[in-house]
């Protein structure tokens, strides 16, 4: 008798078991059908933003309705070697940029005039260097120094002071983060600048 007893409170805990990892599954399922569009905006307005910041068009404290309308007129998206290009202008455009960190792959955006040769701005979208060092890539400081930025009409294109010919400044304390996203801009900004001058994004 206490043996059967014992079996029913196991089959009782297990079926319980089974049920709450049902139910929690269900829910689960639920939240993620129903937030699965707003996340999905959320990524899109926040690329977005990035994009509006690289080409210094990014509006202080913008809705999210007021990003995306921005957005929709300021660009004409084109498609080039399988990338997405966001042209403002016939010689203004905003092209991704990526390459290795100290920690981790670094993407973001630039702004290029290719006619005037200079810099509109550039924003980082994702980055995985050390918060205070590496990470300040990401802070006004940094960025700021790119805006409206003159280029010199061939490669190298970014210097860092106090080199000859410098025209930015590398974060104190971080040099390999400092080095690692010069080295992948001025790659960037060779490979668009020839692609520009060989007639690719017309």
């Amino acid at each position: 008798m206490a043996k059967n007893k014992r079996h029913s409170r196991y089959s009782y805990s297990i079926g319980f078991m089974v049920l709450l990892t049902l139910i929690m599954i269900g829910a689960l399922a639920l939240i993620n059908e129903a937030t699965g569009p707003r996340i999905q905006q959320n990524i899109e307005v926040k690329n977005q933003e990035k994009v509006l910041e690289a080409a210094n068009l990014l509006p202080e404290n913008g809705t999210d309705q007021e990003i995306q309308s921005l957005f929709s007129n300021s660009f004409k998206i084109l498609t080039w070697n399988e990338t997405t290009l966001y042209q403002l202008e016939p010689s203004i455009f905003v092209v991704p940029v990526s390459g290795s960190g100290l920690w981790g792959s670094i993407h973001g955006y630039i702004g290029i005039n290719f006619s005037q040769d200079f810099l509109l701005g550039l924003s980082f979208v994702s980055h995985s260097e050390t918060p205070g060092l590496g990470g300040r890539i990401e802070e006004a400081e940094f960025l700021d120094q790119f805006d409206n930025l003159i280029l010199p009409t061939q490669p190298d294109y970014l210097i860092y002071r106090p080199k000859p010919g410098g025209n930015v400044d590398a974060i104190s304390g971080a040099t390999g983060t400092s080095n690692a996203v010069r080295n992948f801009l001025n790659t960037d900004l060779t490979r668009y600048y020839d692609a520009y001058a060989r007639g690719d994004f017309e």
